[in-house]
């Protein structure tokens, strides 16, 4: 069965169950740098969780959306916010839905949001949304949400890993000594074999894959 959805003009109350509307219109200010400028403070707060930071990039859309259109995704970051702000003074389209579960959006509640060209949006960490939409092409926007170590050229590059503090704790809990030989027959790719190196002062320790 097809569902179809009326796009309504983005607006705070309306959007507020999925983030925020980033905009000057009914927000509040105050004057910085001699009164030549309106500071509208904080305005969303980027959300960030596990080891990561925030970070601003570019969103190129190369693909105009025509109107109407079929939606045949939807996507989530459960461990950071996503904001969305156009640079060219653009309007935009904003498809979001609320979670049925962990894993599941509730499609029977899709809504379905048009800008007004002055709006950006910040979606909520774990807000189900679609990919970018826009209007026009190519489209740019400022984009801030949480980098992950995933995305980090050393890591990318195969020159770190992440290991997790289990895997340390481990050497602590054999407690090697100067001139031991240990033997890893569960190793990976050498987390366990530097810690316990450094605590045998890189004396007498094999790995086996």
């Amino acid at each position: 069965m097809v569902q179809t959805i009326q796009l309504q003009p983005l607006s705070i109350e309306n959007f507020a169950p999925f983030g925020e509307v980033i905009c000057c219109g009914g927000q509040d200010f105050f004057h910085i740098n001699d009164a030549h400028t309106e500071r509208y403070h904080a305005l969303v707060t980027t959300e960030i969780f596990g080891e990561a930071h925030a970070g601003i990039s570019i969103f190129r859309n190369i693909k105009q959306t025509e109107i109407p259109f079929s939606v045949s995704m939807l996507e989530r970051h459960p461990n950071g916010s996503q904001a969305f702000i156009p640079m060219q003074g653009q309007a935009f389209l904003i498809v979001v839905a609320p979670a049925l579960d962990d894993q599941t959006p509730d499609i029977s509640k899709l809504c379905a949001f048009i800008s007004d060209g002055t709006q950006g949006v910040n979606y909520h960490a774990g807000t189900w949304h679609h990919p970018l939409l826009t209007l026009e092409a190519p489209s740019n926007f400022a984009v801030v949400d949480r980098i992950g170590i995933s995305r980090h050229v050393l890591f990318t590059e195969g020159k770190i890993e992440v290991q997790d503090e289990g895997s340390q704790l481990l050497a602590f809990l054999v407690a090697p000594k100067r001139g031991m030989m240990v033997a890893d027959f569960c190793a990976g790719a050498g987390g366990k074999t530097l810690a316990m190196g450094a605590l045998m002062r890189n004396t007498c320790y094999r790995d086996w894959e």
